[in-house]
């Protein structure tokens, strides 16, 4: 059994993006150079080995089934939030229409106001 796999064996192996596994090498690179292991290729590159360890951990099924259960909490409390937040829009939209309302009864009466009869001299 390999210690370490390739960018593109990780991808496909813990079925994440290519960024999101190119971003933890970067991590590693700053961190902790031993998880990874450079390899130079007959073109001259170099290419980059993550520690199968490391990514076992990283991504293993305990975290996935206690996130599952954390996000269910978390999505009733969203859902709770998301009814709170309509109800608050739907004050605001009330307020709003009847602040319209207010305005185009004020523009009406500046409208129905009687022009003064101005003479000619006092332009």
């Amino acid at each position: 059994m390999d210690k370490y796999i390739s960018i593109s064996e990780a991808v496909t192996t813990y079925g994440k993006s290519i960024s999101s596994i190119r971003r933890i090498v970067k991590e590693l690179k700053e961190t902790d150079l031993t998880q990874l292991e450079f390899t130079k290729l007959k073109n001259g590159t170099e290419k980059i080995l993550i520690s199968k360890h490391y990514l076992d951990r990283l991504f293993s099924n305990t975290k996935t089934t206690t996130s599952n259960s954390y996000s269910a909490t978390t999505s009733n409390d969203l859902v709770t939030f998301l009814k709170e937040q309509l109800i608050t829009k739907d004050k605001q939209i009330e307020n709003l229409t009847q602040l319209l309302a207010m305005k185009e009864q004020q523009n009406q009466s500046l409208l129905e106001l009687p022009k003064k009869k101005r003479w000619f001299w006092n332009r």
